[in-house]
């Protein structure tokens, strides 16, 4: 009897958890930590709770890569190539340079 493959089974798995996986990517967009906050003006310390901006954003990301698959690398055409474009502003947000540094061909493969 052949089993089938682990991708294939994980994916039947997670279809069928899908409400569960949906509720703990819900908690996780939710996320929060507790911190040690000190007053400043009695100088006591106490626990408060913040969001947890790294569990929300790896939370979204995981979503995202599972859901779309991940970005791909170096170009619009997934060549490799890198474009980087790069505005310089001032505090105010007027800009005051832009530049595109050109498209550098990649080596040849060995």
């Amino acid at each position: 009897m052949k089993h089938p493959a682990v991708r294939e089974r994980i994916a039947k798995e997670a279809e069928s958890m899908y409400a569960d996986l949906a509720a703990f990517f819900k908690n996780a967009l939710e996320a929060d930590r507790k911190v040690w906050v000190t007053c400043s003006h009695c100088d006591r310390r106490t626990e408060a709770e913040i969001p947890d901006w790294t569990a929300r954003a790896k939370a979204v990301e995981m979503m995202l890569n599972q859901g779309f698959g991940r970005p791909p690398s170096g170009g619009p055409d997934g060549d490799g190539v890198m474009i980087v474009h790069r505005t310089i502003v001032l505090p105010d947000g007027t800009p005051i340079a832009s530049e595109t540094i050109p498209r550098v061909e990649p080596p040849p493969a060995a």
